[in-house]
């Protein structure tokens, strides 16, 4: 199955290719780091402009760094590949969440599940085809759907 620490080094070892792919056409990434959510929570909302992250801090306890890599522009065959490479990190063991809309575009969500299962932490959300959102905190169990469905809209 895999131990937490396993989880957390794929997480880490995702979150740097995710730095990588960044560099292709058409796709960008964007870090933000301890500092900027710590700014977010000191001096509150109006520090940070951009509303999925704000919802994010707001969902999120203890989040020390969010990571977005947007590739929903680039050609199909690269969506692919990034989203291949990815997936060899993701063990179907910490799938938390799992959804298919209307169109057939499934969106999961993978995090270390506590031991009582009221909270995750470190989700790595994929939107197939669209962007791939990694965030290092903590999440009560049952906002992972709302969260995913919020940032799929807000992205």
């Amino acid at each position: 199955m895999g131990t937490s620490d396993d989880y957390s080094k794929s997480f880490t070892d995702i979150t740097r290719l995710m730095e990588g792919f960044g560099e292709r056409d058409n796709v960008s990434y964007m870090k933000v780091g301890l500092i900027a959510m710590v700014m977010g929570k000191t001096f509150g909302k109006a520090a940070i402009s951009d509303p999925w992250l704000k919802m994010v801090i707001k969902a999120f306890k203890k989040v020390s760094g969010v990571f977005i890599l947007d590739y929903g522009e680039c050609l199909e065959s690269t969506k692919e590949s990034m989203e291949e490479e990815v997936g060899r990190y993701l063990s179907p063991n910490y799938l938390v969440y799992s959804n298919t809309d209307d169109f057939g575009v499934v969106d999961e969500a993978f995090g270390i599940t506590s031991s009582d299962g009221n909270t995750v932490s470190d989700l790595v959300i994929i939107l197939h085809g669209q962007s791939i959102i990694c965030i290092r905190g903590t999440l009560a169990s049952t906002d992972v759907p709302r969260t995913v469905n919020r940032l799929k809209r807000q992205l």
